[in-house]
């Protein structure tokens, strides 16, 4: 099980990414998955901007774009989060940043994928 962070043309620092991880395996072994390798980007809007796109033809802001290699029961992807977009939701929701950033993390993989209808890349509306 391996889950990696990285940022790209940003500076953000997720503090407690051992913590972070074991909450991810968590969440994961409750829906019944096995994580195989997850890798988490934090980018900036110009970033997904640009990946929305040239991947999905979509041409807005979003939190997060998953590119998703998951089989049925392993979970394997790379997800791309904006923190400007992350940032700006959770100011306009009136939540704290990190509750806001915790739900996008997880929210591709273990609430809304249904692996049935998942192709690569893939993201949540």
């Amino acid at each position: 099980m391996i889950i990696k962070y990285f940022c790209e043309e940003i500076t953000f620092n997720l503090k407690g990414k051992r913590r972070i991880s074991g909450w991810i395996k968590e969440v994961a072994a409750q829906e019944r998955k096995t994580i195989d390798n997850l890798c988490y980007v934090f980018v900036s809007d110009k970033i997904i901007l640009d990946l929305n796109k040239r991947y999905l033809k979509h041409d807005y802001y979003t939190d997060i774009i998953t590119f998703d290699y998951s089989t049925e029961d392993i979970i394997s992807g790379e997800m791309y989060i904006s923190i400007d977009t992350v940032k700006n939701n959770a100011k306009d929701y009136k939540i704290d940043f990190y509750a806001e950033l915790y739900r996008v993390m997880c929210m591709d993989y273990y609430i809304y994928a249904d692996i049935e209808m998942i192709q690569k890349p893939n993201s949540r509306k």
